[in-house]
């Protein structure tokens, strides 16, 4: 039954590309286009980033031009964060905005480095030790609450460092 219908979602779409003379898919229609390619080219949708309509909905670009640092957070941040998850998509406000950004994660790895170009200023991995996945979710609001006490002090010495050198 599944090649049965995945020949008639391929017949489908040649079908609508031969009538409406589109040569291929646009990026990010699917491996056949489906769905994604009806919606682009027969109901002429916009393809847009979903952490972009999210932070839109909340209108998060007022918040943060009313704040003057940022912390966001994420389970794994890596290179594929800079790919278009949440942090990214804060981070691009922020960027713009001229915030600094902080960002709490549980962990990072290969390429996490990558989201500094994209505004975020730090990350910091939340567990204080090597943890299993587990024990990590089983006391995330404990992990968490220690990391952003930690962050706070280290904005508070930057602050009271500046206020010193003002002095000078």
């Amino acid at each position: 039954m599944l090649e049965a219908l995945e020949a008639g979602a391929a017949h489908f779409v040649r079908t609508v590309k031969r009538y409406l003379d589109v040569k291929e898919a646009r990026a990010g229609c699917g491996a056949a286009g489906g769905l994604g390619f009806c919606l682009l080219e027969i109901l002429k949708a916009q393809k847009k980033r979903g952490i972009v309509s999210v932070l839109e909905m909340i209108h998060a670009e007022e918040w943060i031009s009313q704040a003057d640092f940022v912390i966001t957070g994420e389970g794994r941040i890596d290179w594929q964060t800079a790919k278009g998850k949440a942090v990214w998509g804060v981070a691009g406000l922020c960027r713009r905005q001229g915030k600094p950004l902080i960002a709490l994660v549980g962990s990072a790895g290969p390429g996490a480095e990558m989201i500094h170009e994209d505004g975020v200023n730090a990350i910091v991995p939340v567990p204080r030790e090597a943890v299993s996945l587990e024990t990590a979710l089983e006391k995330a609001e404990e992990y968490y609450l220690a990391a952003a006490e930690e962050t706070f002090r280290i904005l508070k010495t930057g602050m009271e460092m500046g206020a010193a050198q003002r002095l000078q």
